[in-house]
C-alpha cells in the first residue's frame, strides 16, 4: 500500500517497483506475483504491469485473511482447542 505522499507502506517484494532508487531487487519467480495474494487482474497476461491502490487493497486484504486463518489454526494447535 502507498501513502498518500507516496511513500511505501506494505509491499509484496515479489511485485514491487520502485522508481528514482539506487537499490533493486530481482524477482525470484517467474511471473513476478505471488499468485496467492494477486488480484485476479494481475494474473492476466495483458494487465500485469498495471498497478492501482485497489489492487494493493485486494492484495492485503489477502494478507490479512491469510494471516487470521492461519492464526486460527496456529492458536487451535497450541492450546488444543
Amino acid at each position: 500500500m502507498v501513502s498518500d505522499q507516496g511513500k511505501p507502506l506494505i509491499a509484496d517484494f515479489g511485485n514491487v517497483i520502485l522508481k528514482d532508487l539506487a537499490l533493486s531487487f530481482a524477482p525470484t519467480t517467474t511471473s513476478g506475483v505471488t499468485h496467492q495474494y494477486a488480484p485476479p487482474e494481475h494474473l492476466v497476461a495483458e494487465s500485469m504491469r498495471v498497478a492501482t491502490r485497489q489492487c494493493d487493497v485486494y492484495s492485503f486484504g489477502m494478507t490479512v485473511l491469510a494471516c487470521t486463518l492461519l492464526f486460527e489454526k496456529l492458536y487451535r494447535a497450541l492450546t488444543g482447542a
